[in-house]
C-alpha cells in the first residue's frame, strides 16, 4: 500500500495536473477572487475546499490502486495549490490575492482534507 513504483508516480503526477487545471477553472468560475464577499462565500469555499480534495483523493485512488503515504498527500497537495493558483491566473486580479478569505479557506480546507484522505 505504501510502496510505489515507477507506474503509479506518473499516474498521480497525471491526475493531479488534470484535477488542478480542472480545480482552477470551476474555482474561477464559481468563486472569484474578491476581496469580501460574506459568509456566503466562506461556507461556499469550504465546501468547495472539501470537495476538492475528496475528488482529487478518489482520483488518486482509483488511479493508483489506492496507493498511500507521503508522496500521494504531496501529488493531492499540490493539485490543490496549484488548482487555487490557476483560479487567480484566469481571474487575473493579482493584487486581491492577499484580501481574498474565500480563497485562504478553499486553499487550507482543501489540503488538509486532501492529506488526511491520503494518510
Amino acid at each position: 500500500m505504501y510502496q510505489l513504483q515507477t507506474q503509479h508516480y506518473l499516474r498521480a503526477a497525471a491526475v493531479a495536473l488534470v484535477a488542478a487545471v480542472v480545480i482552477g477553472v470551476v474555482a474561477a468560475t464559481l468563486l472569484p477572487p474578491r476581496p469580501f464577499g460574506g459568509l456566503f462565500r466562506l461556507v461556499l469555499a469550504l465546501l468547495g475546499g472539501v470537495a476538492a480534495a475528496s475528488a482529487v483523493a478518489r482520483a488518486l485512488d482509483f488511479t493508483t490502486n489506492r496507493k498511500r503515504g507521503t508522496a500521494m498527500q504531496l501529488f493531492a497537495a499540490g493539485s490543490i495549490v496549484a488548482g487555487s493558483a490557476l483560479r487567480v491566473l484566469i481571474a487575473g486580479d493579482f493584487e486581491l490575492v492577499l484580501e481574498d478569505g474565500a480563497g485562504a479557506v478553499l486553499l487550507v480546507i482543501g489540503v488538509i482534507t486532501a492529506w488526511n484522505r491520503l494518510a
